[in-house]
C-alpha cells in the first residue's frame, strides 16, 4: 500500500473507533435511587431516575447531581402551583 493510501485506512479506522466509543457512552445509562428529605413535612422519598454512567467517577457523581436537582426542582414547582 502506498503511504496516503495506508494512512488514510488507518485514519478511518481510528475515526470508527471513535464514533463507536462515543455510541456506546451515550448508550450506557443506570438505574438509580434518589432519597429526597423534606423536611418541612417530615417526609423522606425514593424516586427512581436513568442517568448516563459514564466510566468516570466525577462525571457519574456529576451525572446524580443533575438527576437530584431536577426531581427537586420538579417537586418544588409542583408544591408551588398547588399552594396558588
Amino acid at each position: 500500500m502506498s503511504g496516503t493510501c495506508a494512512d488514510a485506512l488507518r485514519h478511518s479506522r481510528t475515526f470508527r473507533q471513535q464514533r463507536s466509543r462515543r455510541r456506546s457512552r451515550r448508550r450506557q445509562h443506570g438505574a438509580v435511587t434518589l432519597f429526597v428529605a423534606y423536611d418541612d413535612i417530615g417526609i423522606l422519598r425514593a424516586q427512581a431516575a436513568q442517568i448516563p454512567m459514564p466510566s468516570v467517577r466525577q462525571q457519574r457523581a456529576e451525572e446524580v447531581l443533575r438527576a437530584l436537582i431536577a426531581s427537586i426542582s420538579t417537586s418544588l414547582r409542583l408544591t408551588h402551583f398547588r399552594r396558588l
